[in-house]
């Protein structure tokens, strides 16, 4: 969101700075030895890339995180791993673990198409990759039928057991977790994480007596009914930075920042359901959306999901900036400014041919170059306002990032 070193978190908290130094470099001067690479295939198209420019490391920026996280949690000695796939999973950089212990598929959705394929079932067919013989993988029963088929053939092809877990019409004290998790979507997540816990518990040798007892203990269904209290207490304890996140500043308390980094038409569309819920009450305040859009993405299948908050809560302003804030490491230098600012113009284009400019209550649209200067402009705007102001931050999640660290707002 912030800091890269959140990309890599033991118990619940980012690794340290220094330790995040240590272990770049060990694993930074490792891929760098010429004669180390050499020795593994003298044909690895990464070894020639070094050879023939040895001051230069040329590796996918994810790759070499993927890399570092691995050493990290070897060198660390964690009991237990979670890696998140980063797009897919047959040929995720992630994907390299012969023998995972349990794996979970969470919503599938339309998504980096360029890649997965256009299709459901194309990327279903990818998500599924990342089941592995004679383990165990868990998804939720509301996927649509043909992913579900997709799962069941590559299950079946690689004998990994699948366990398609029920979704509860009621779910035990559901308003009290929705309202921590923030929206229903977090629910079905939170069955699915659940599970996967129980299962690695149950599979594992790693145990004390306590752990044994929490073994025999986990729950054997999503149904939540069942579930002991301190699988409660812990989803209740939960927080989850830059998804469903409310907050506000000392210095202007009465601006309201709902950020969600909500990217995909699914999401937004459930990201736009729990803002409206969480504002529905105060809808004569003004409301501001600021949104910028990931890359890669249908700019308008996106705002088309934003449809509901134009009918029940029409924004006064509509903010477009970039995905850039004035930290150095913050500059994406693989990207020209001009792409940038034409990006900022067609999404004006597309939001006022949906929502025209002639109605009554036509939204005021603003393009910033720089997440700094949308927040600067919100914040001089509203901060003498007498009513409270609701910010809905959405479209990617390196501007949810960019909002977090403007406003100085810690999340861990």
């Amino acid at each position: 969101m912030v800091e890269v070193r959140e990309r890599i978190q033991i118990n619940g908290a980012p690794i340290s700075k220094d330790i995040f130094s240590k272990y770049f470099f060990e694993v930074w001067n490792r891929i760098a030895s010429i004669e180390e690479l050499a020795t593994i295939d003298g044909d690895n198209a990464l070894t020639n890339r070094i050879v023939n420019n040895p001051k230069k490391v040329d590796i996918p920026y994810f790759g070499f995180l993927t890399l570092l996280a691995f050493h990290v949690f070897m060198k660390e000695n964690v009991n237990a791993a979670i890696f998140e796939v980063g797009i897919g999973g047959e040929f995720d950089l992630t994907n390299v673990i012969r023998n995972p212990i349990v794996c979970g598929i969470t919503s599938i959705g339309i998504d980096h198409t360029q890649i997965l394929g256009s299709k459901i079932q194309d990327i279903a067919l990818q998500k599924a990759g990342i089941m592995k013989k004679d383990s165990i993988a868990y998804t939720l029963d509301h996927q649509k039928e043909i992913v579900l088929d997709v799962f069941k053939k590559v299950a079946l092809e690689r004998t990994c057991k699948l366990v398609i877990l029920p979704t509860p019409n009621r779910f035990y004290n559901d308003e009290q977790l929705e309202a921590n998790l923030g929206g229903k979507h977090q629910i079905l997540n939170s069955i699915l994480a659940v599970n996967l816990v129980c299962e690695w518990v149950k599979r594992t040798s790693f145990f004390t007596k306590e752990d044994l007892c929490l073994a025999l203990n986990a729950p054997e269904s999503s149904t939540s009914d069942v579930w002991p209290e301190w699988v409660f207490k812990a989803l209740f304890a939960t927080k989850w930075p830059g998804r469903s996140h409310h907050f506000t500043t000392p210095e202007y308390p009465n601006i309201h920042w709902y950020l969600d980094g909500a990217h995909t038409a699914d999401s937004l569309t459930l990201c736009t359901d729990w803002f409206l819920k969480n504002t529905s009450h105060n809808s004569n305040n003004p409301c501001i959306l600021l949104f910028s859009l990931s890359c890669g993405r249908d700019k308008i299948s996106n705002l088309e999901s934003l449809a509901k908050l134009v009918k029940d809560y029409r924004p006064i302003d509509v903010i477009f900036c970039n995905k850039i804030s004035n930290r150095v490491d913050s500059v994406n230098n693989n990207v020209e400014s001009d792409p940038l600012l034409r990006e900022l113009d067609e999404l004006q284009e597309c939001w006022n041919q949906m929502y025209p400019v002639n109605q009554k209550d036509a939204s005021q649209v603003h393009k910033f170059n720089t997440i700094n200067s949308a927040v600067e402009f919100i914040n001089k705007k509203y901060a003498k306002s007498e009513t409270r102001a609701n910010i809905l931050v959405t479209g990617s999640l390196h501007l949810v990032g960019g909002v977090i660290d403007c406003t100085n707002t810690p999340i861990y």
